[in-house]
């Protein structure tokens, strides 16, 4: 842990190295409309990909707290690098859950692979000898150019029907494919976050292996460490918002410099000695912190109870996903008040201001953060009904 950063890690620190070299080829990879091939390499060589793989399998162990740290780092300066570092670092949790052979196999030190995929269930499986054969399309490959292995989600049924988990949701199995059983689609053409090459991809007749899989939210832990005993979908939320965090972040940090050399039209001074500005700026501020100090303190509280043995309860993953979902709402507030404060200089596509409003309108949207949070998250507080939504 760094001395200095209460959630910092070895990861961190190599990662805010390859920092400055990410803000300077920003344009590059929103041009390429996906994460180039050498960056990808580069963010392997930080550890940041493997900080949640268990140290027993050559990761790097990490806390949730560090892991979303090192996302925000490399998401202030580039958000849809960030994206896609998020992707590889959450997919790497299922490492600690997938039985031991196919997670050393497929995360163990001597690989250093990369994984992403997408966990919804528009894959169907057929059990057959040995496995299951997989066919389906999944939306939302983020950084899938360059992982070695693919999940997505489908349902397997018996007697033609899709089993169910004790909480009445459906049995989702999260399968992993080789990537050469996988076709990817280009079809990635969003208003933002656009290099991180988000698109289609299918599988047709894949055979997955017994034991390839996982079943989300519902498989216990192989590995027995604190992160795979962490509700999965409360690190992924978190994670998911840690990129929000670093947008935001960068919003404040070019606004300042803009107010420091912008003299508006018909004024005398610069942005940075008005009193509207000054407020604008913050107020933004405050709001950044406050959403940044709700996610870590959430993560915080609830990492130290499992830590000491205790189960994650209900209120645990409600209290994770409403943290996520209002640091969310809260960045695009700051983003939005930063780049109408910033006047015609935000418009401009060589602007950062621009790039940090199309793209933190984008991860608004993504389901763990999104505003149907609240509405889930109150519905059980207030009714006791547990929500579709996963927690």
């Amino acid at each position: 842990m760094s001395l200095t950063d209460p959630y910092g890690s070895p990861e961190l620190t190599r990662a805010q190295l390859l920092c400055p070299e990410i803000f300077s080829r920003a344009l590059e990879v929103e041009v390429a409309h996906r994460l180039p091939a050498d960056l990808a390499e580069k963010l392997k060589t930080t550890g940041l990909p493997h900080m949640s793989v268990p140290a027993s399998y050559g990761g790097g162990g990490r806390s949730a707290a560090q892991i979303v740290r090192a996302i925000e780092e490399i998401s202030a300066a580039d958000g849809a690098v960030g994206w896609c570092a998020m992707i590889y670092v959450t997919t790497a949790v299922v490492s600690g859950l997938l039985p031991a052979e196919w997670g050393r196999r497929i995360y163990g030190r001597e690989h250093g692979f990369l994984t992403g995929g997408s966990t919804p269930p528009a894959g169907r499986a057929e059990i057959v000898d040995g496995g299951v054969r997989v066919s389906g399309r999944w939306s939302w490959g983020s950084g899938a150019q360059n992982c070695d292995w693919i999940t997505g989600g489908c349902y397997i049924p018996e007697d033609g029907k899709t089993p169910l988990l004790p909480t009445g949701e459906p049995r989702v199995h999260i399968m992993f494919f080789e990537r050469e059983q996988v076709r990817l689609i280009e079809n990635w053409d969003p208003s933002g976050l656009i290099g991180t090459g988000s698109g289609d991809f299918e599988v047709l007749d894949a055979f997955v292996p017994e034991g390839r899989w996982i079943v989300l939210g519902a498989q216990k832990p192989c590995v027995d460490e604190t992160l795979y005993r962490f509700p999965f979908f409360g690190i992924f939320a978190s994670a998911v918002a840690a990129v929000p965090l670093g947008i935001a972040r960068h919003a404040l940090e070019s606004f300042a410099a803009l107010a420091q050399g912008k003299t508006p039209t018909w004024q005398r001074d610069t942005l940075a000695k008005q009193p509207v500005a000054q407020a604008n700026y913050g107020r933004a501020e405050a709001l950044y912190h406050a959403a940044r100090n709700t996610v870590y303190g959430t993560i915080s509280e609830v990492w130290e109870r499992i830590a000491r043995g205790e189960e994650a309860t209900l209120e645990d993953r409600r209290r994770l996903r409403l943290a996520a979902a209002y640091a969310t709402e809260a960045c695009a507030q700051v983003v939005d008040s930063l780049y109408t404060a910033g006047g015609g200089s935000s418009i401009h596509r060589s602007h950062p201001l621009q790039r940090c409003f199309r793209d933190i309108h984008v991860a608004t949207q993504h389901r763990m953060v999104s505003q149907a949070n609240y509405e889930s998250a109150g519905a059980l507080k207030l009714r006791g009904e547990r929500a579709v939504t996963m927690f």
